[in-house]
């Protein structure tokens, strides 16, 4: 006599059983998942902020160290005319450096601080107040909607 083999299969309570736990399981994975990804985003515009930076400040030393009458150390007394003039403004000649970062949602701007001294500080003395100080910030909106920023400069003197 043949003796036929039974295969048991899922019943209905069970399949139920099973998706109720996937249903609590699954959404509860995803939690990590999401704060890993925001935090990945985030690292990015980071770095994105900095390689902005680095390029505005390149092009600040450039326009420092530039023997161009327009350009170099004396230009930064005027800092309005050197950032702003139409043109031949730094922030016209980055535009098309900015744009690439304004994609990602990346803004910058330059301040051209006062003379001061080797230490950071104004003296009052013409001989040792001959630098300034350039800082470069840049602004974004995380994944949460804060507002980020990088800032970074550099201390600068007549070549």
């Amino acid at each position: 006599m043949k003796r036929l083999t039974s295969h048991r299969g899922f019943s209905l309570i069970e399949a139920v059983a099973c998706m109720v736990a996937l249903s609590i399981a699954v959404p509860a994975c995803m939690f990590p998942l999401r704060d890993a990804a925001a935090a990945r985003v985030s690292a990015l515009q980071t770095e994105r902020a900095a390689t902005l930076s680095c390029a505005v400040l390149e092009t600040l030393l450039a326009d420092v160290a530039s023997a161009d009458p327009d350009l170099g150390f004396n230009a930064l007394a005027q800092a309005n005319t050197y950032l702003n003039s139409s043109g031949d403004g730094l922030y016209d000649r980055l535009e098309t450096v900015a744009d690439l970062y304004a994609e990602h949602g990346l803004t910058y701007s330059v301040a051209i601080g006062p003379l001061v001294s080797a230490s950071g500080a104004a003296t009052g003395d013409a001989d040792q107040d001959a630098y300034r100080w350039l800082s470069i910030t840049v602004r974004w909106r995380n994944t949460n909607g804060a507002r980020a920023a990088f800032v970074s400069g550099a201390l600068v003197s007549a070549p």
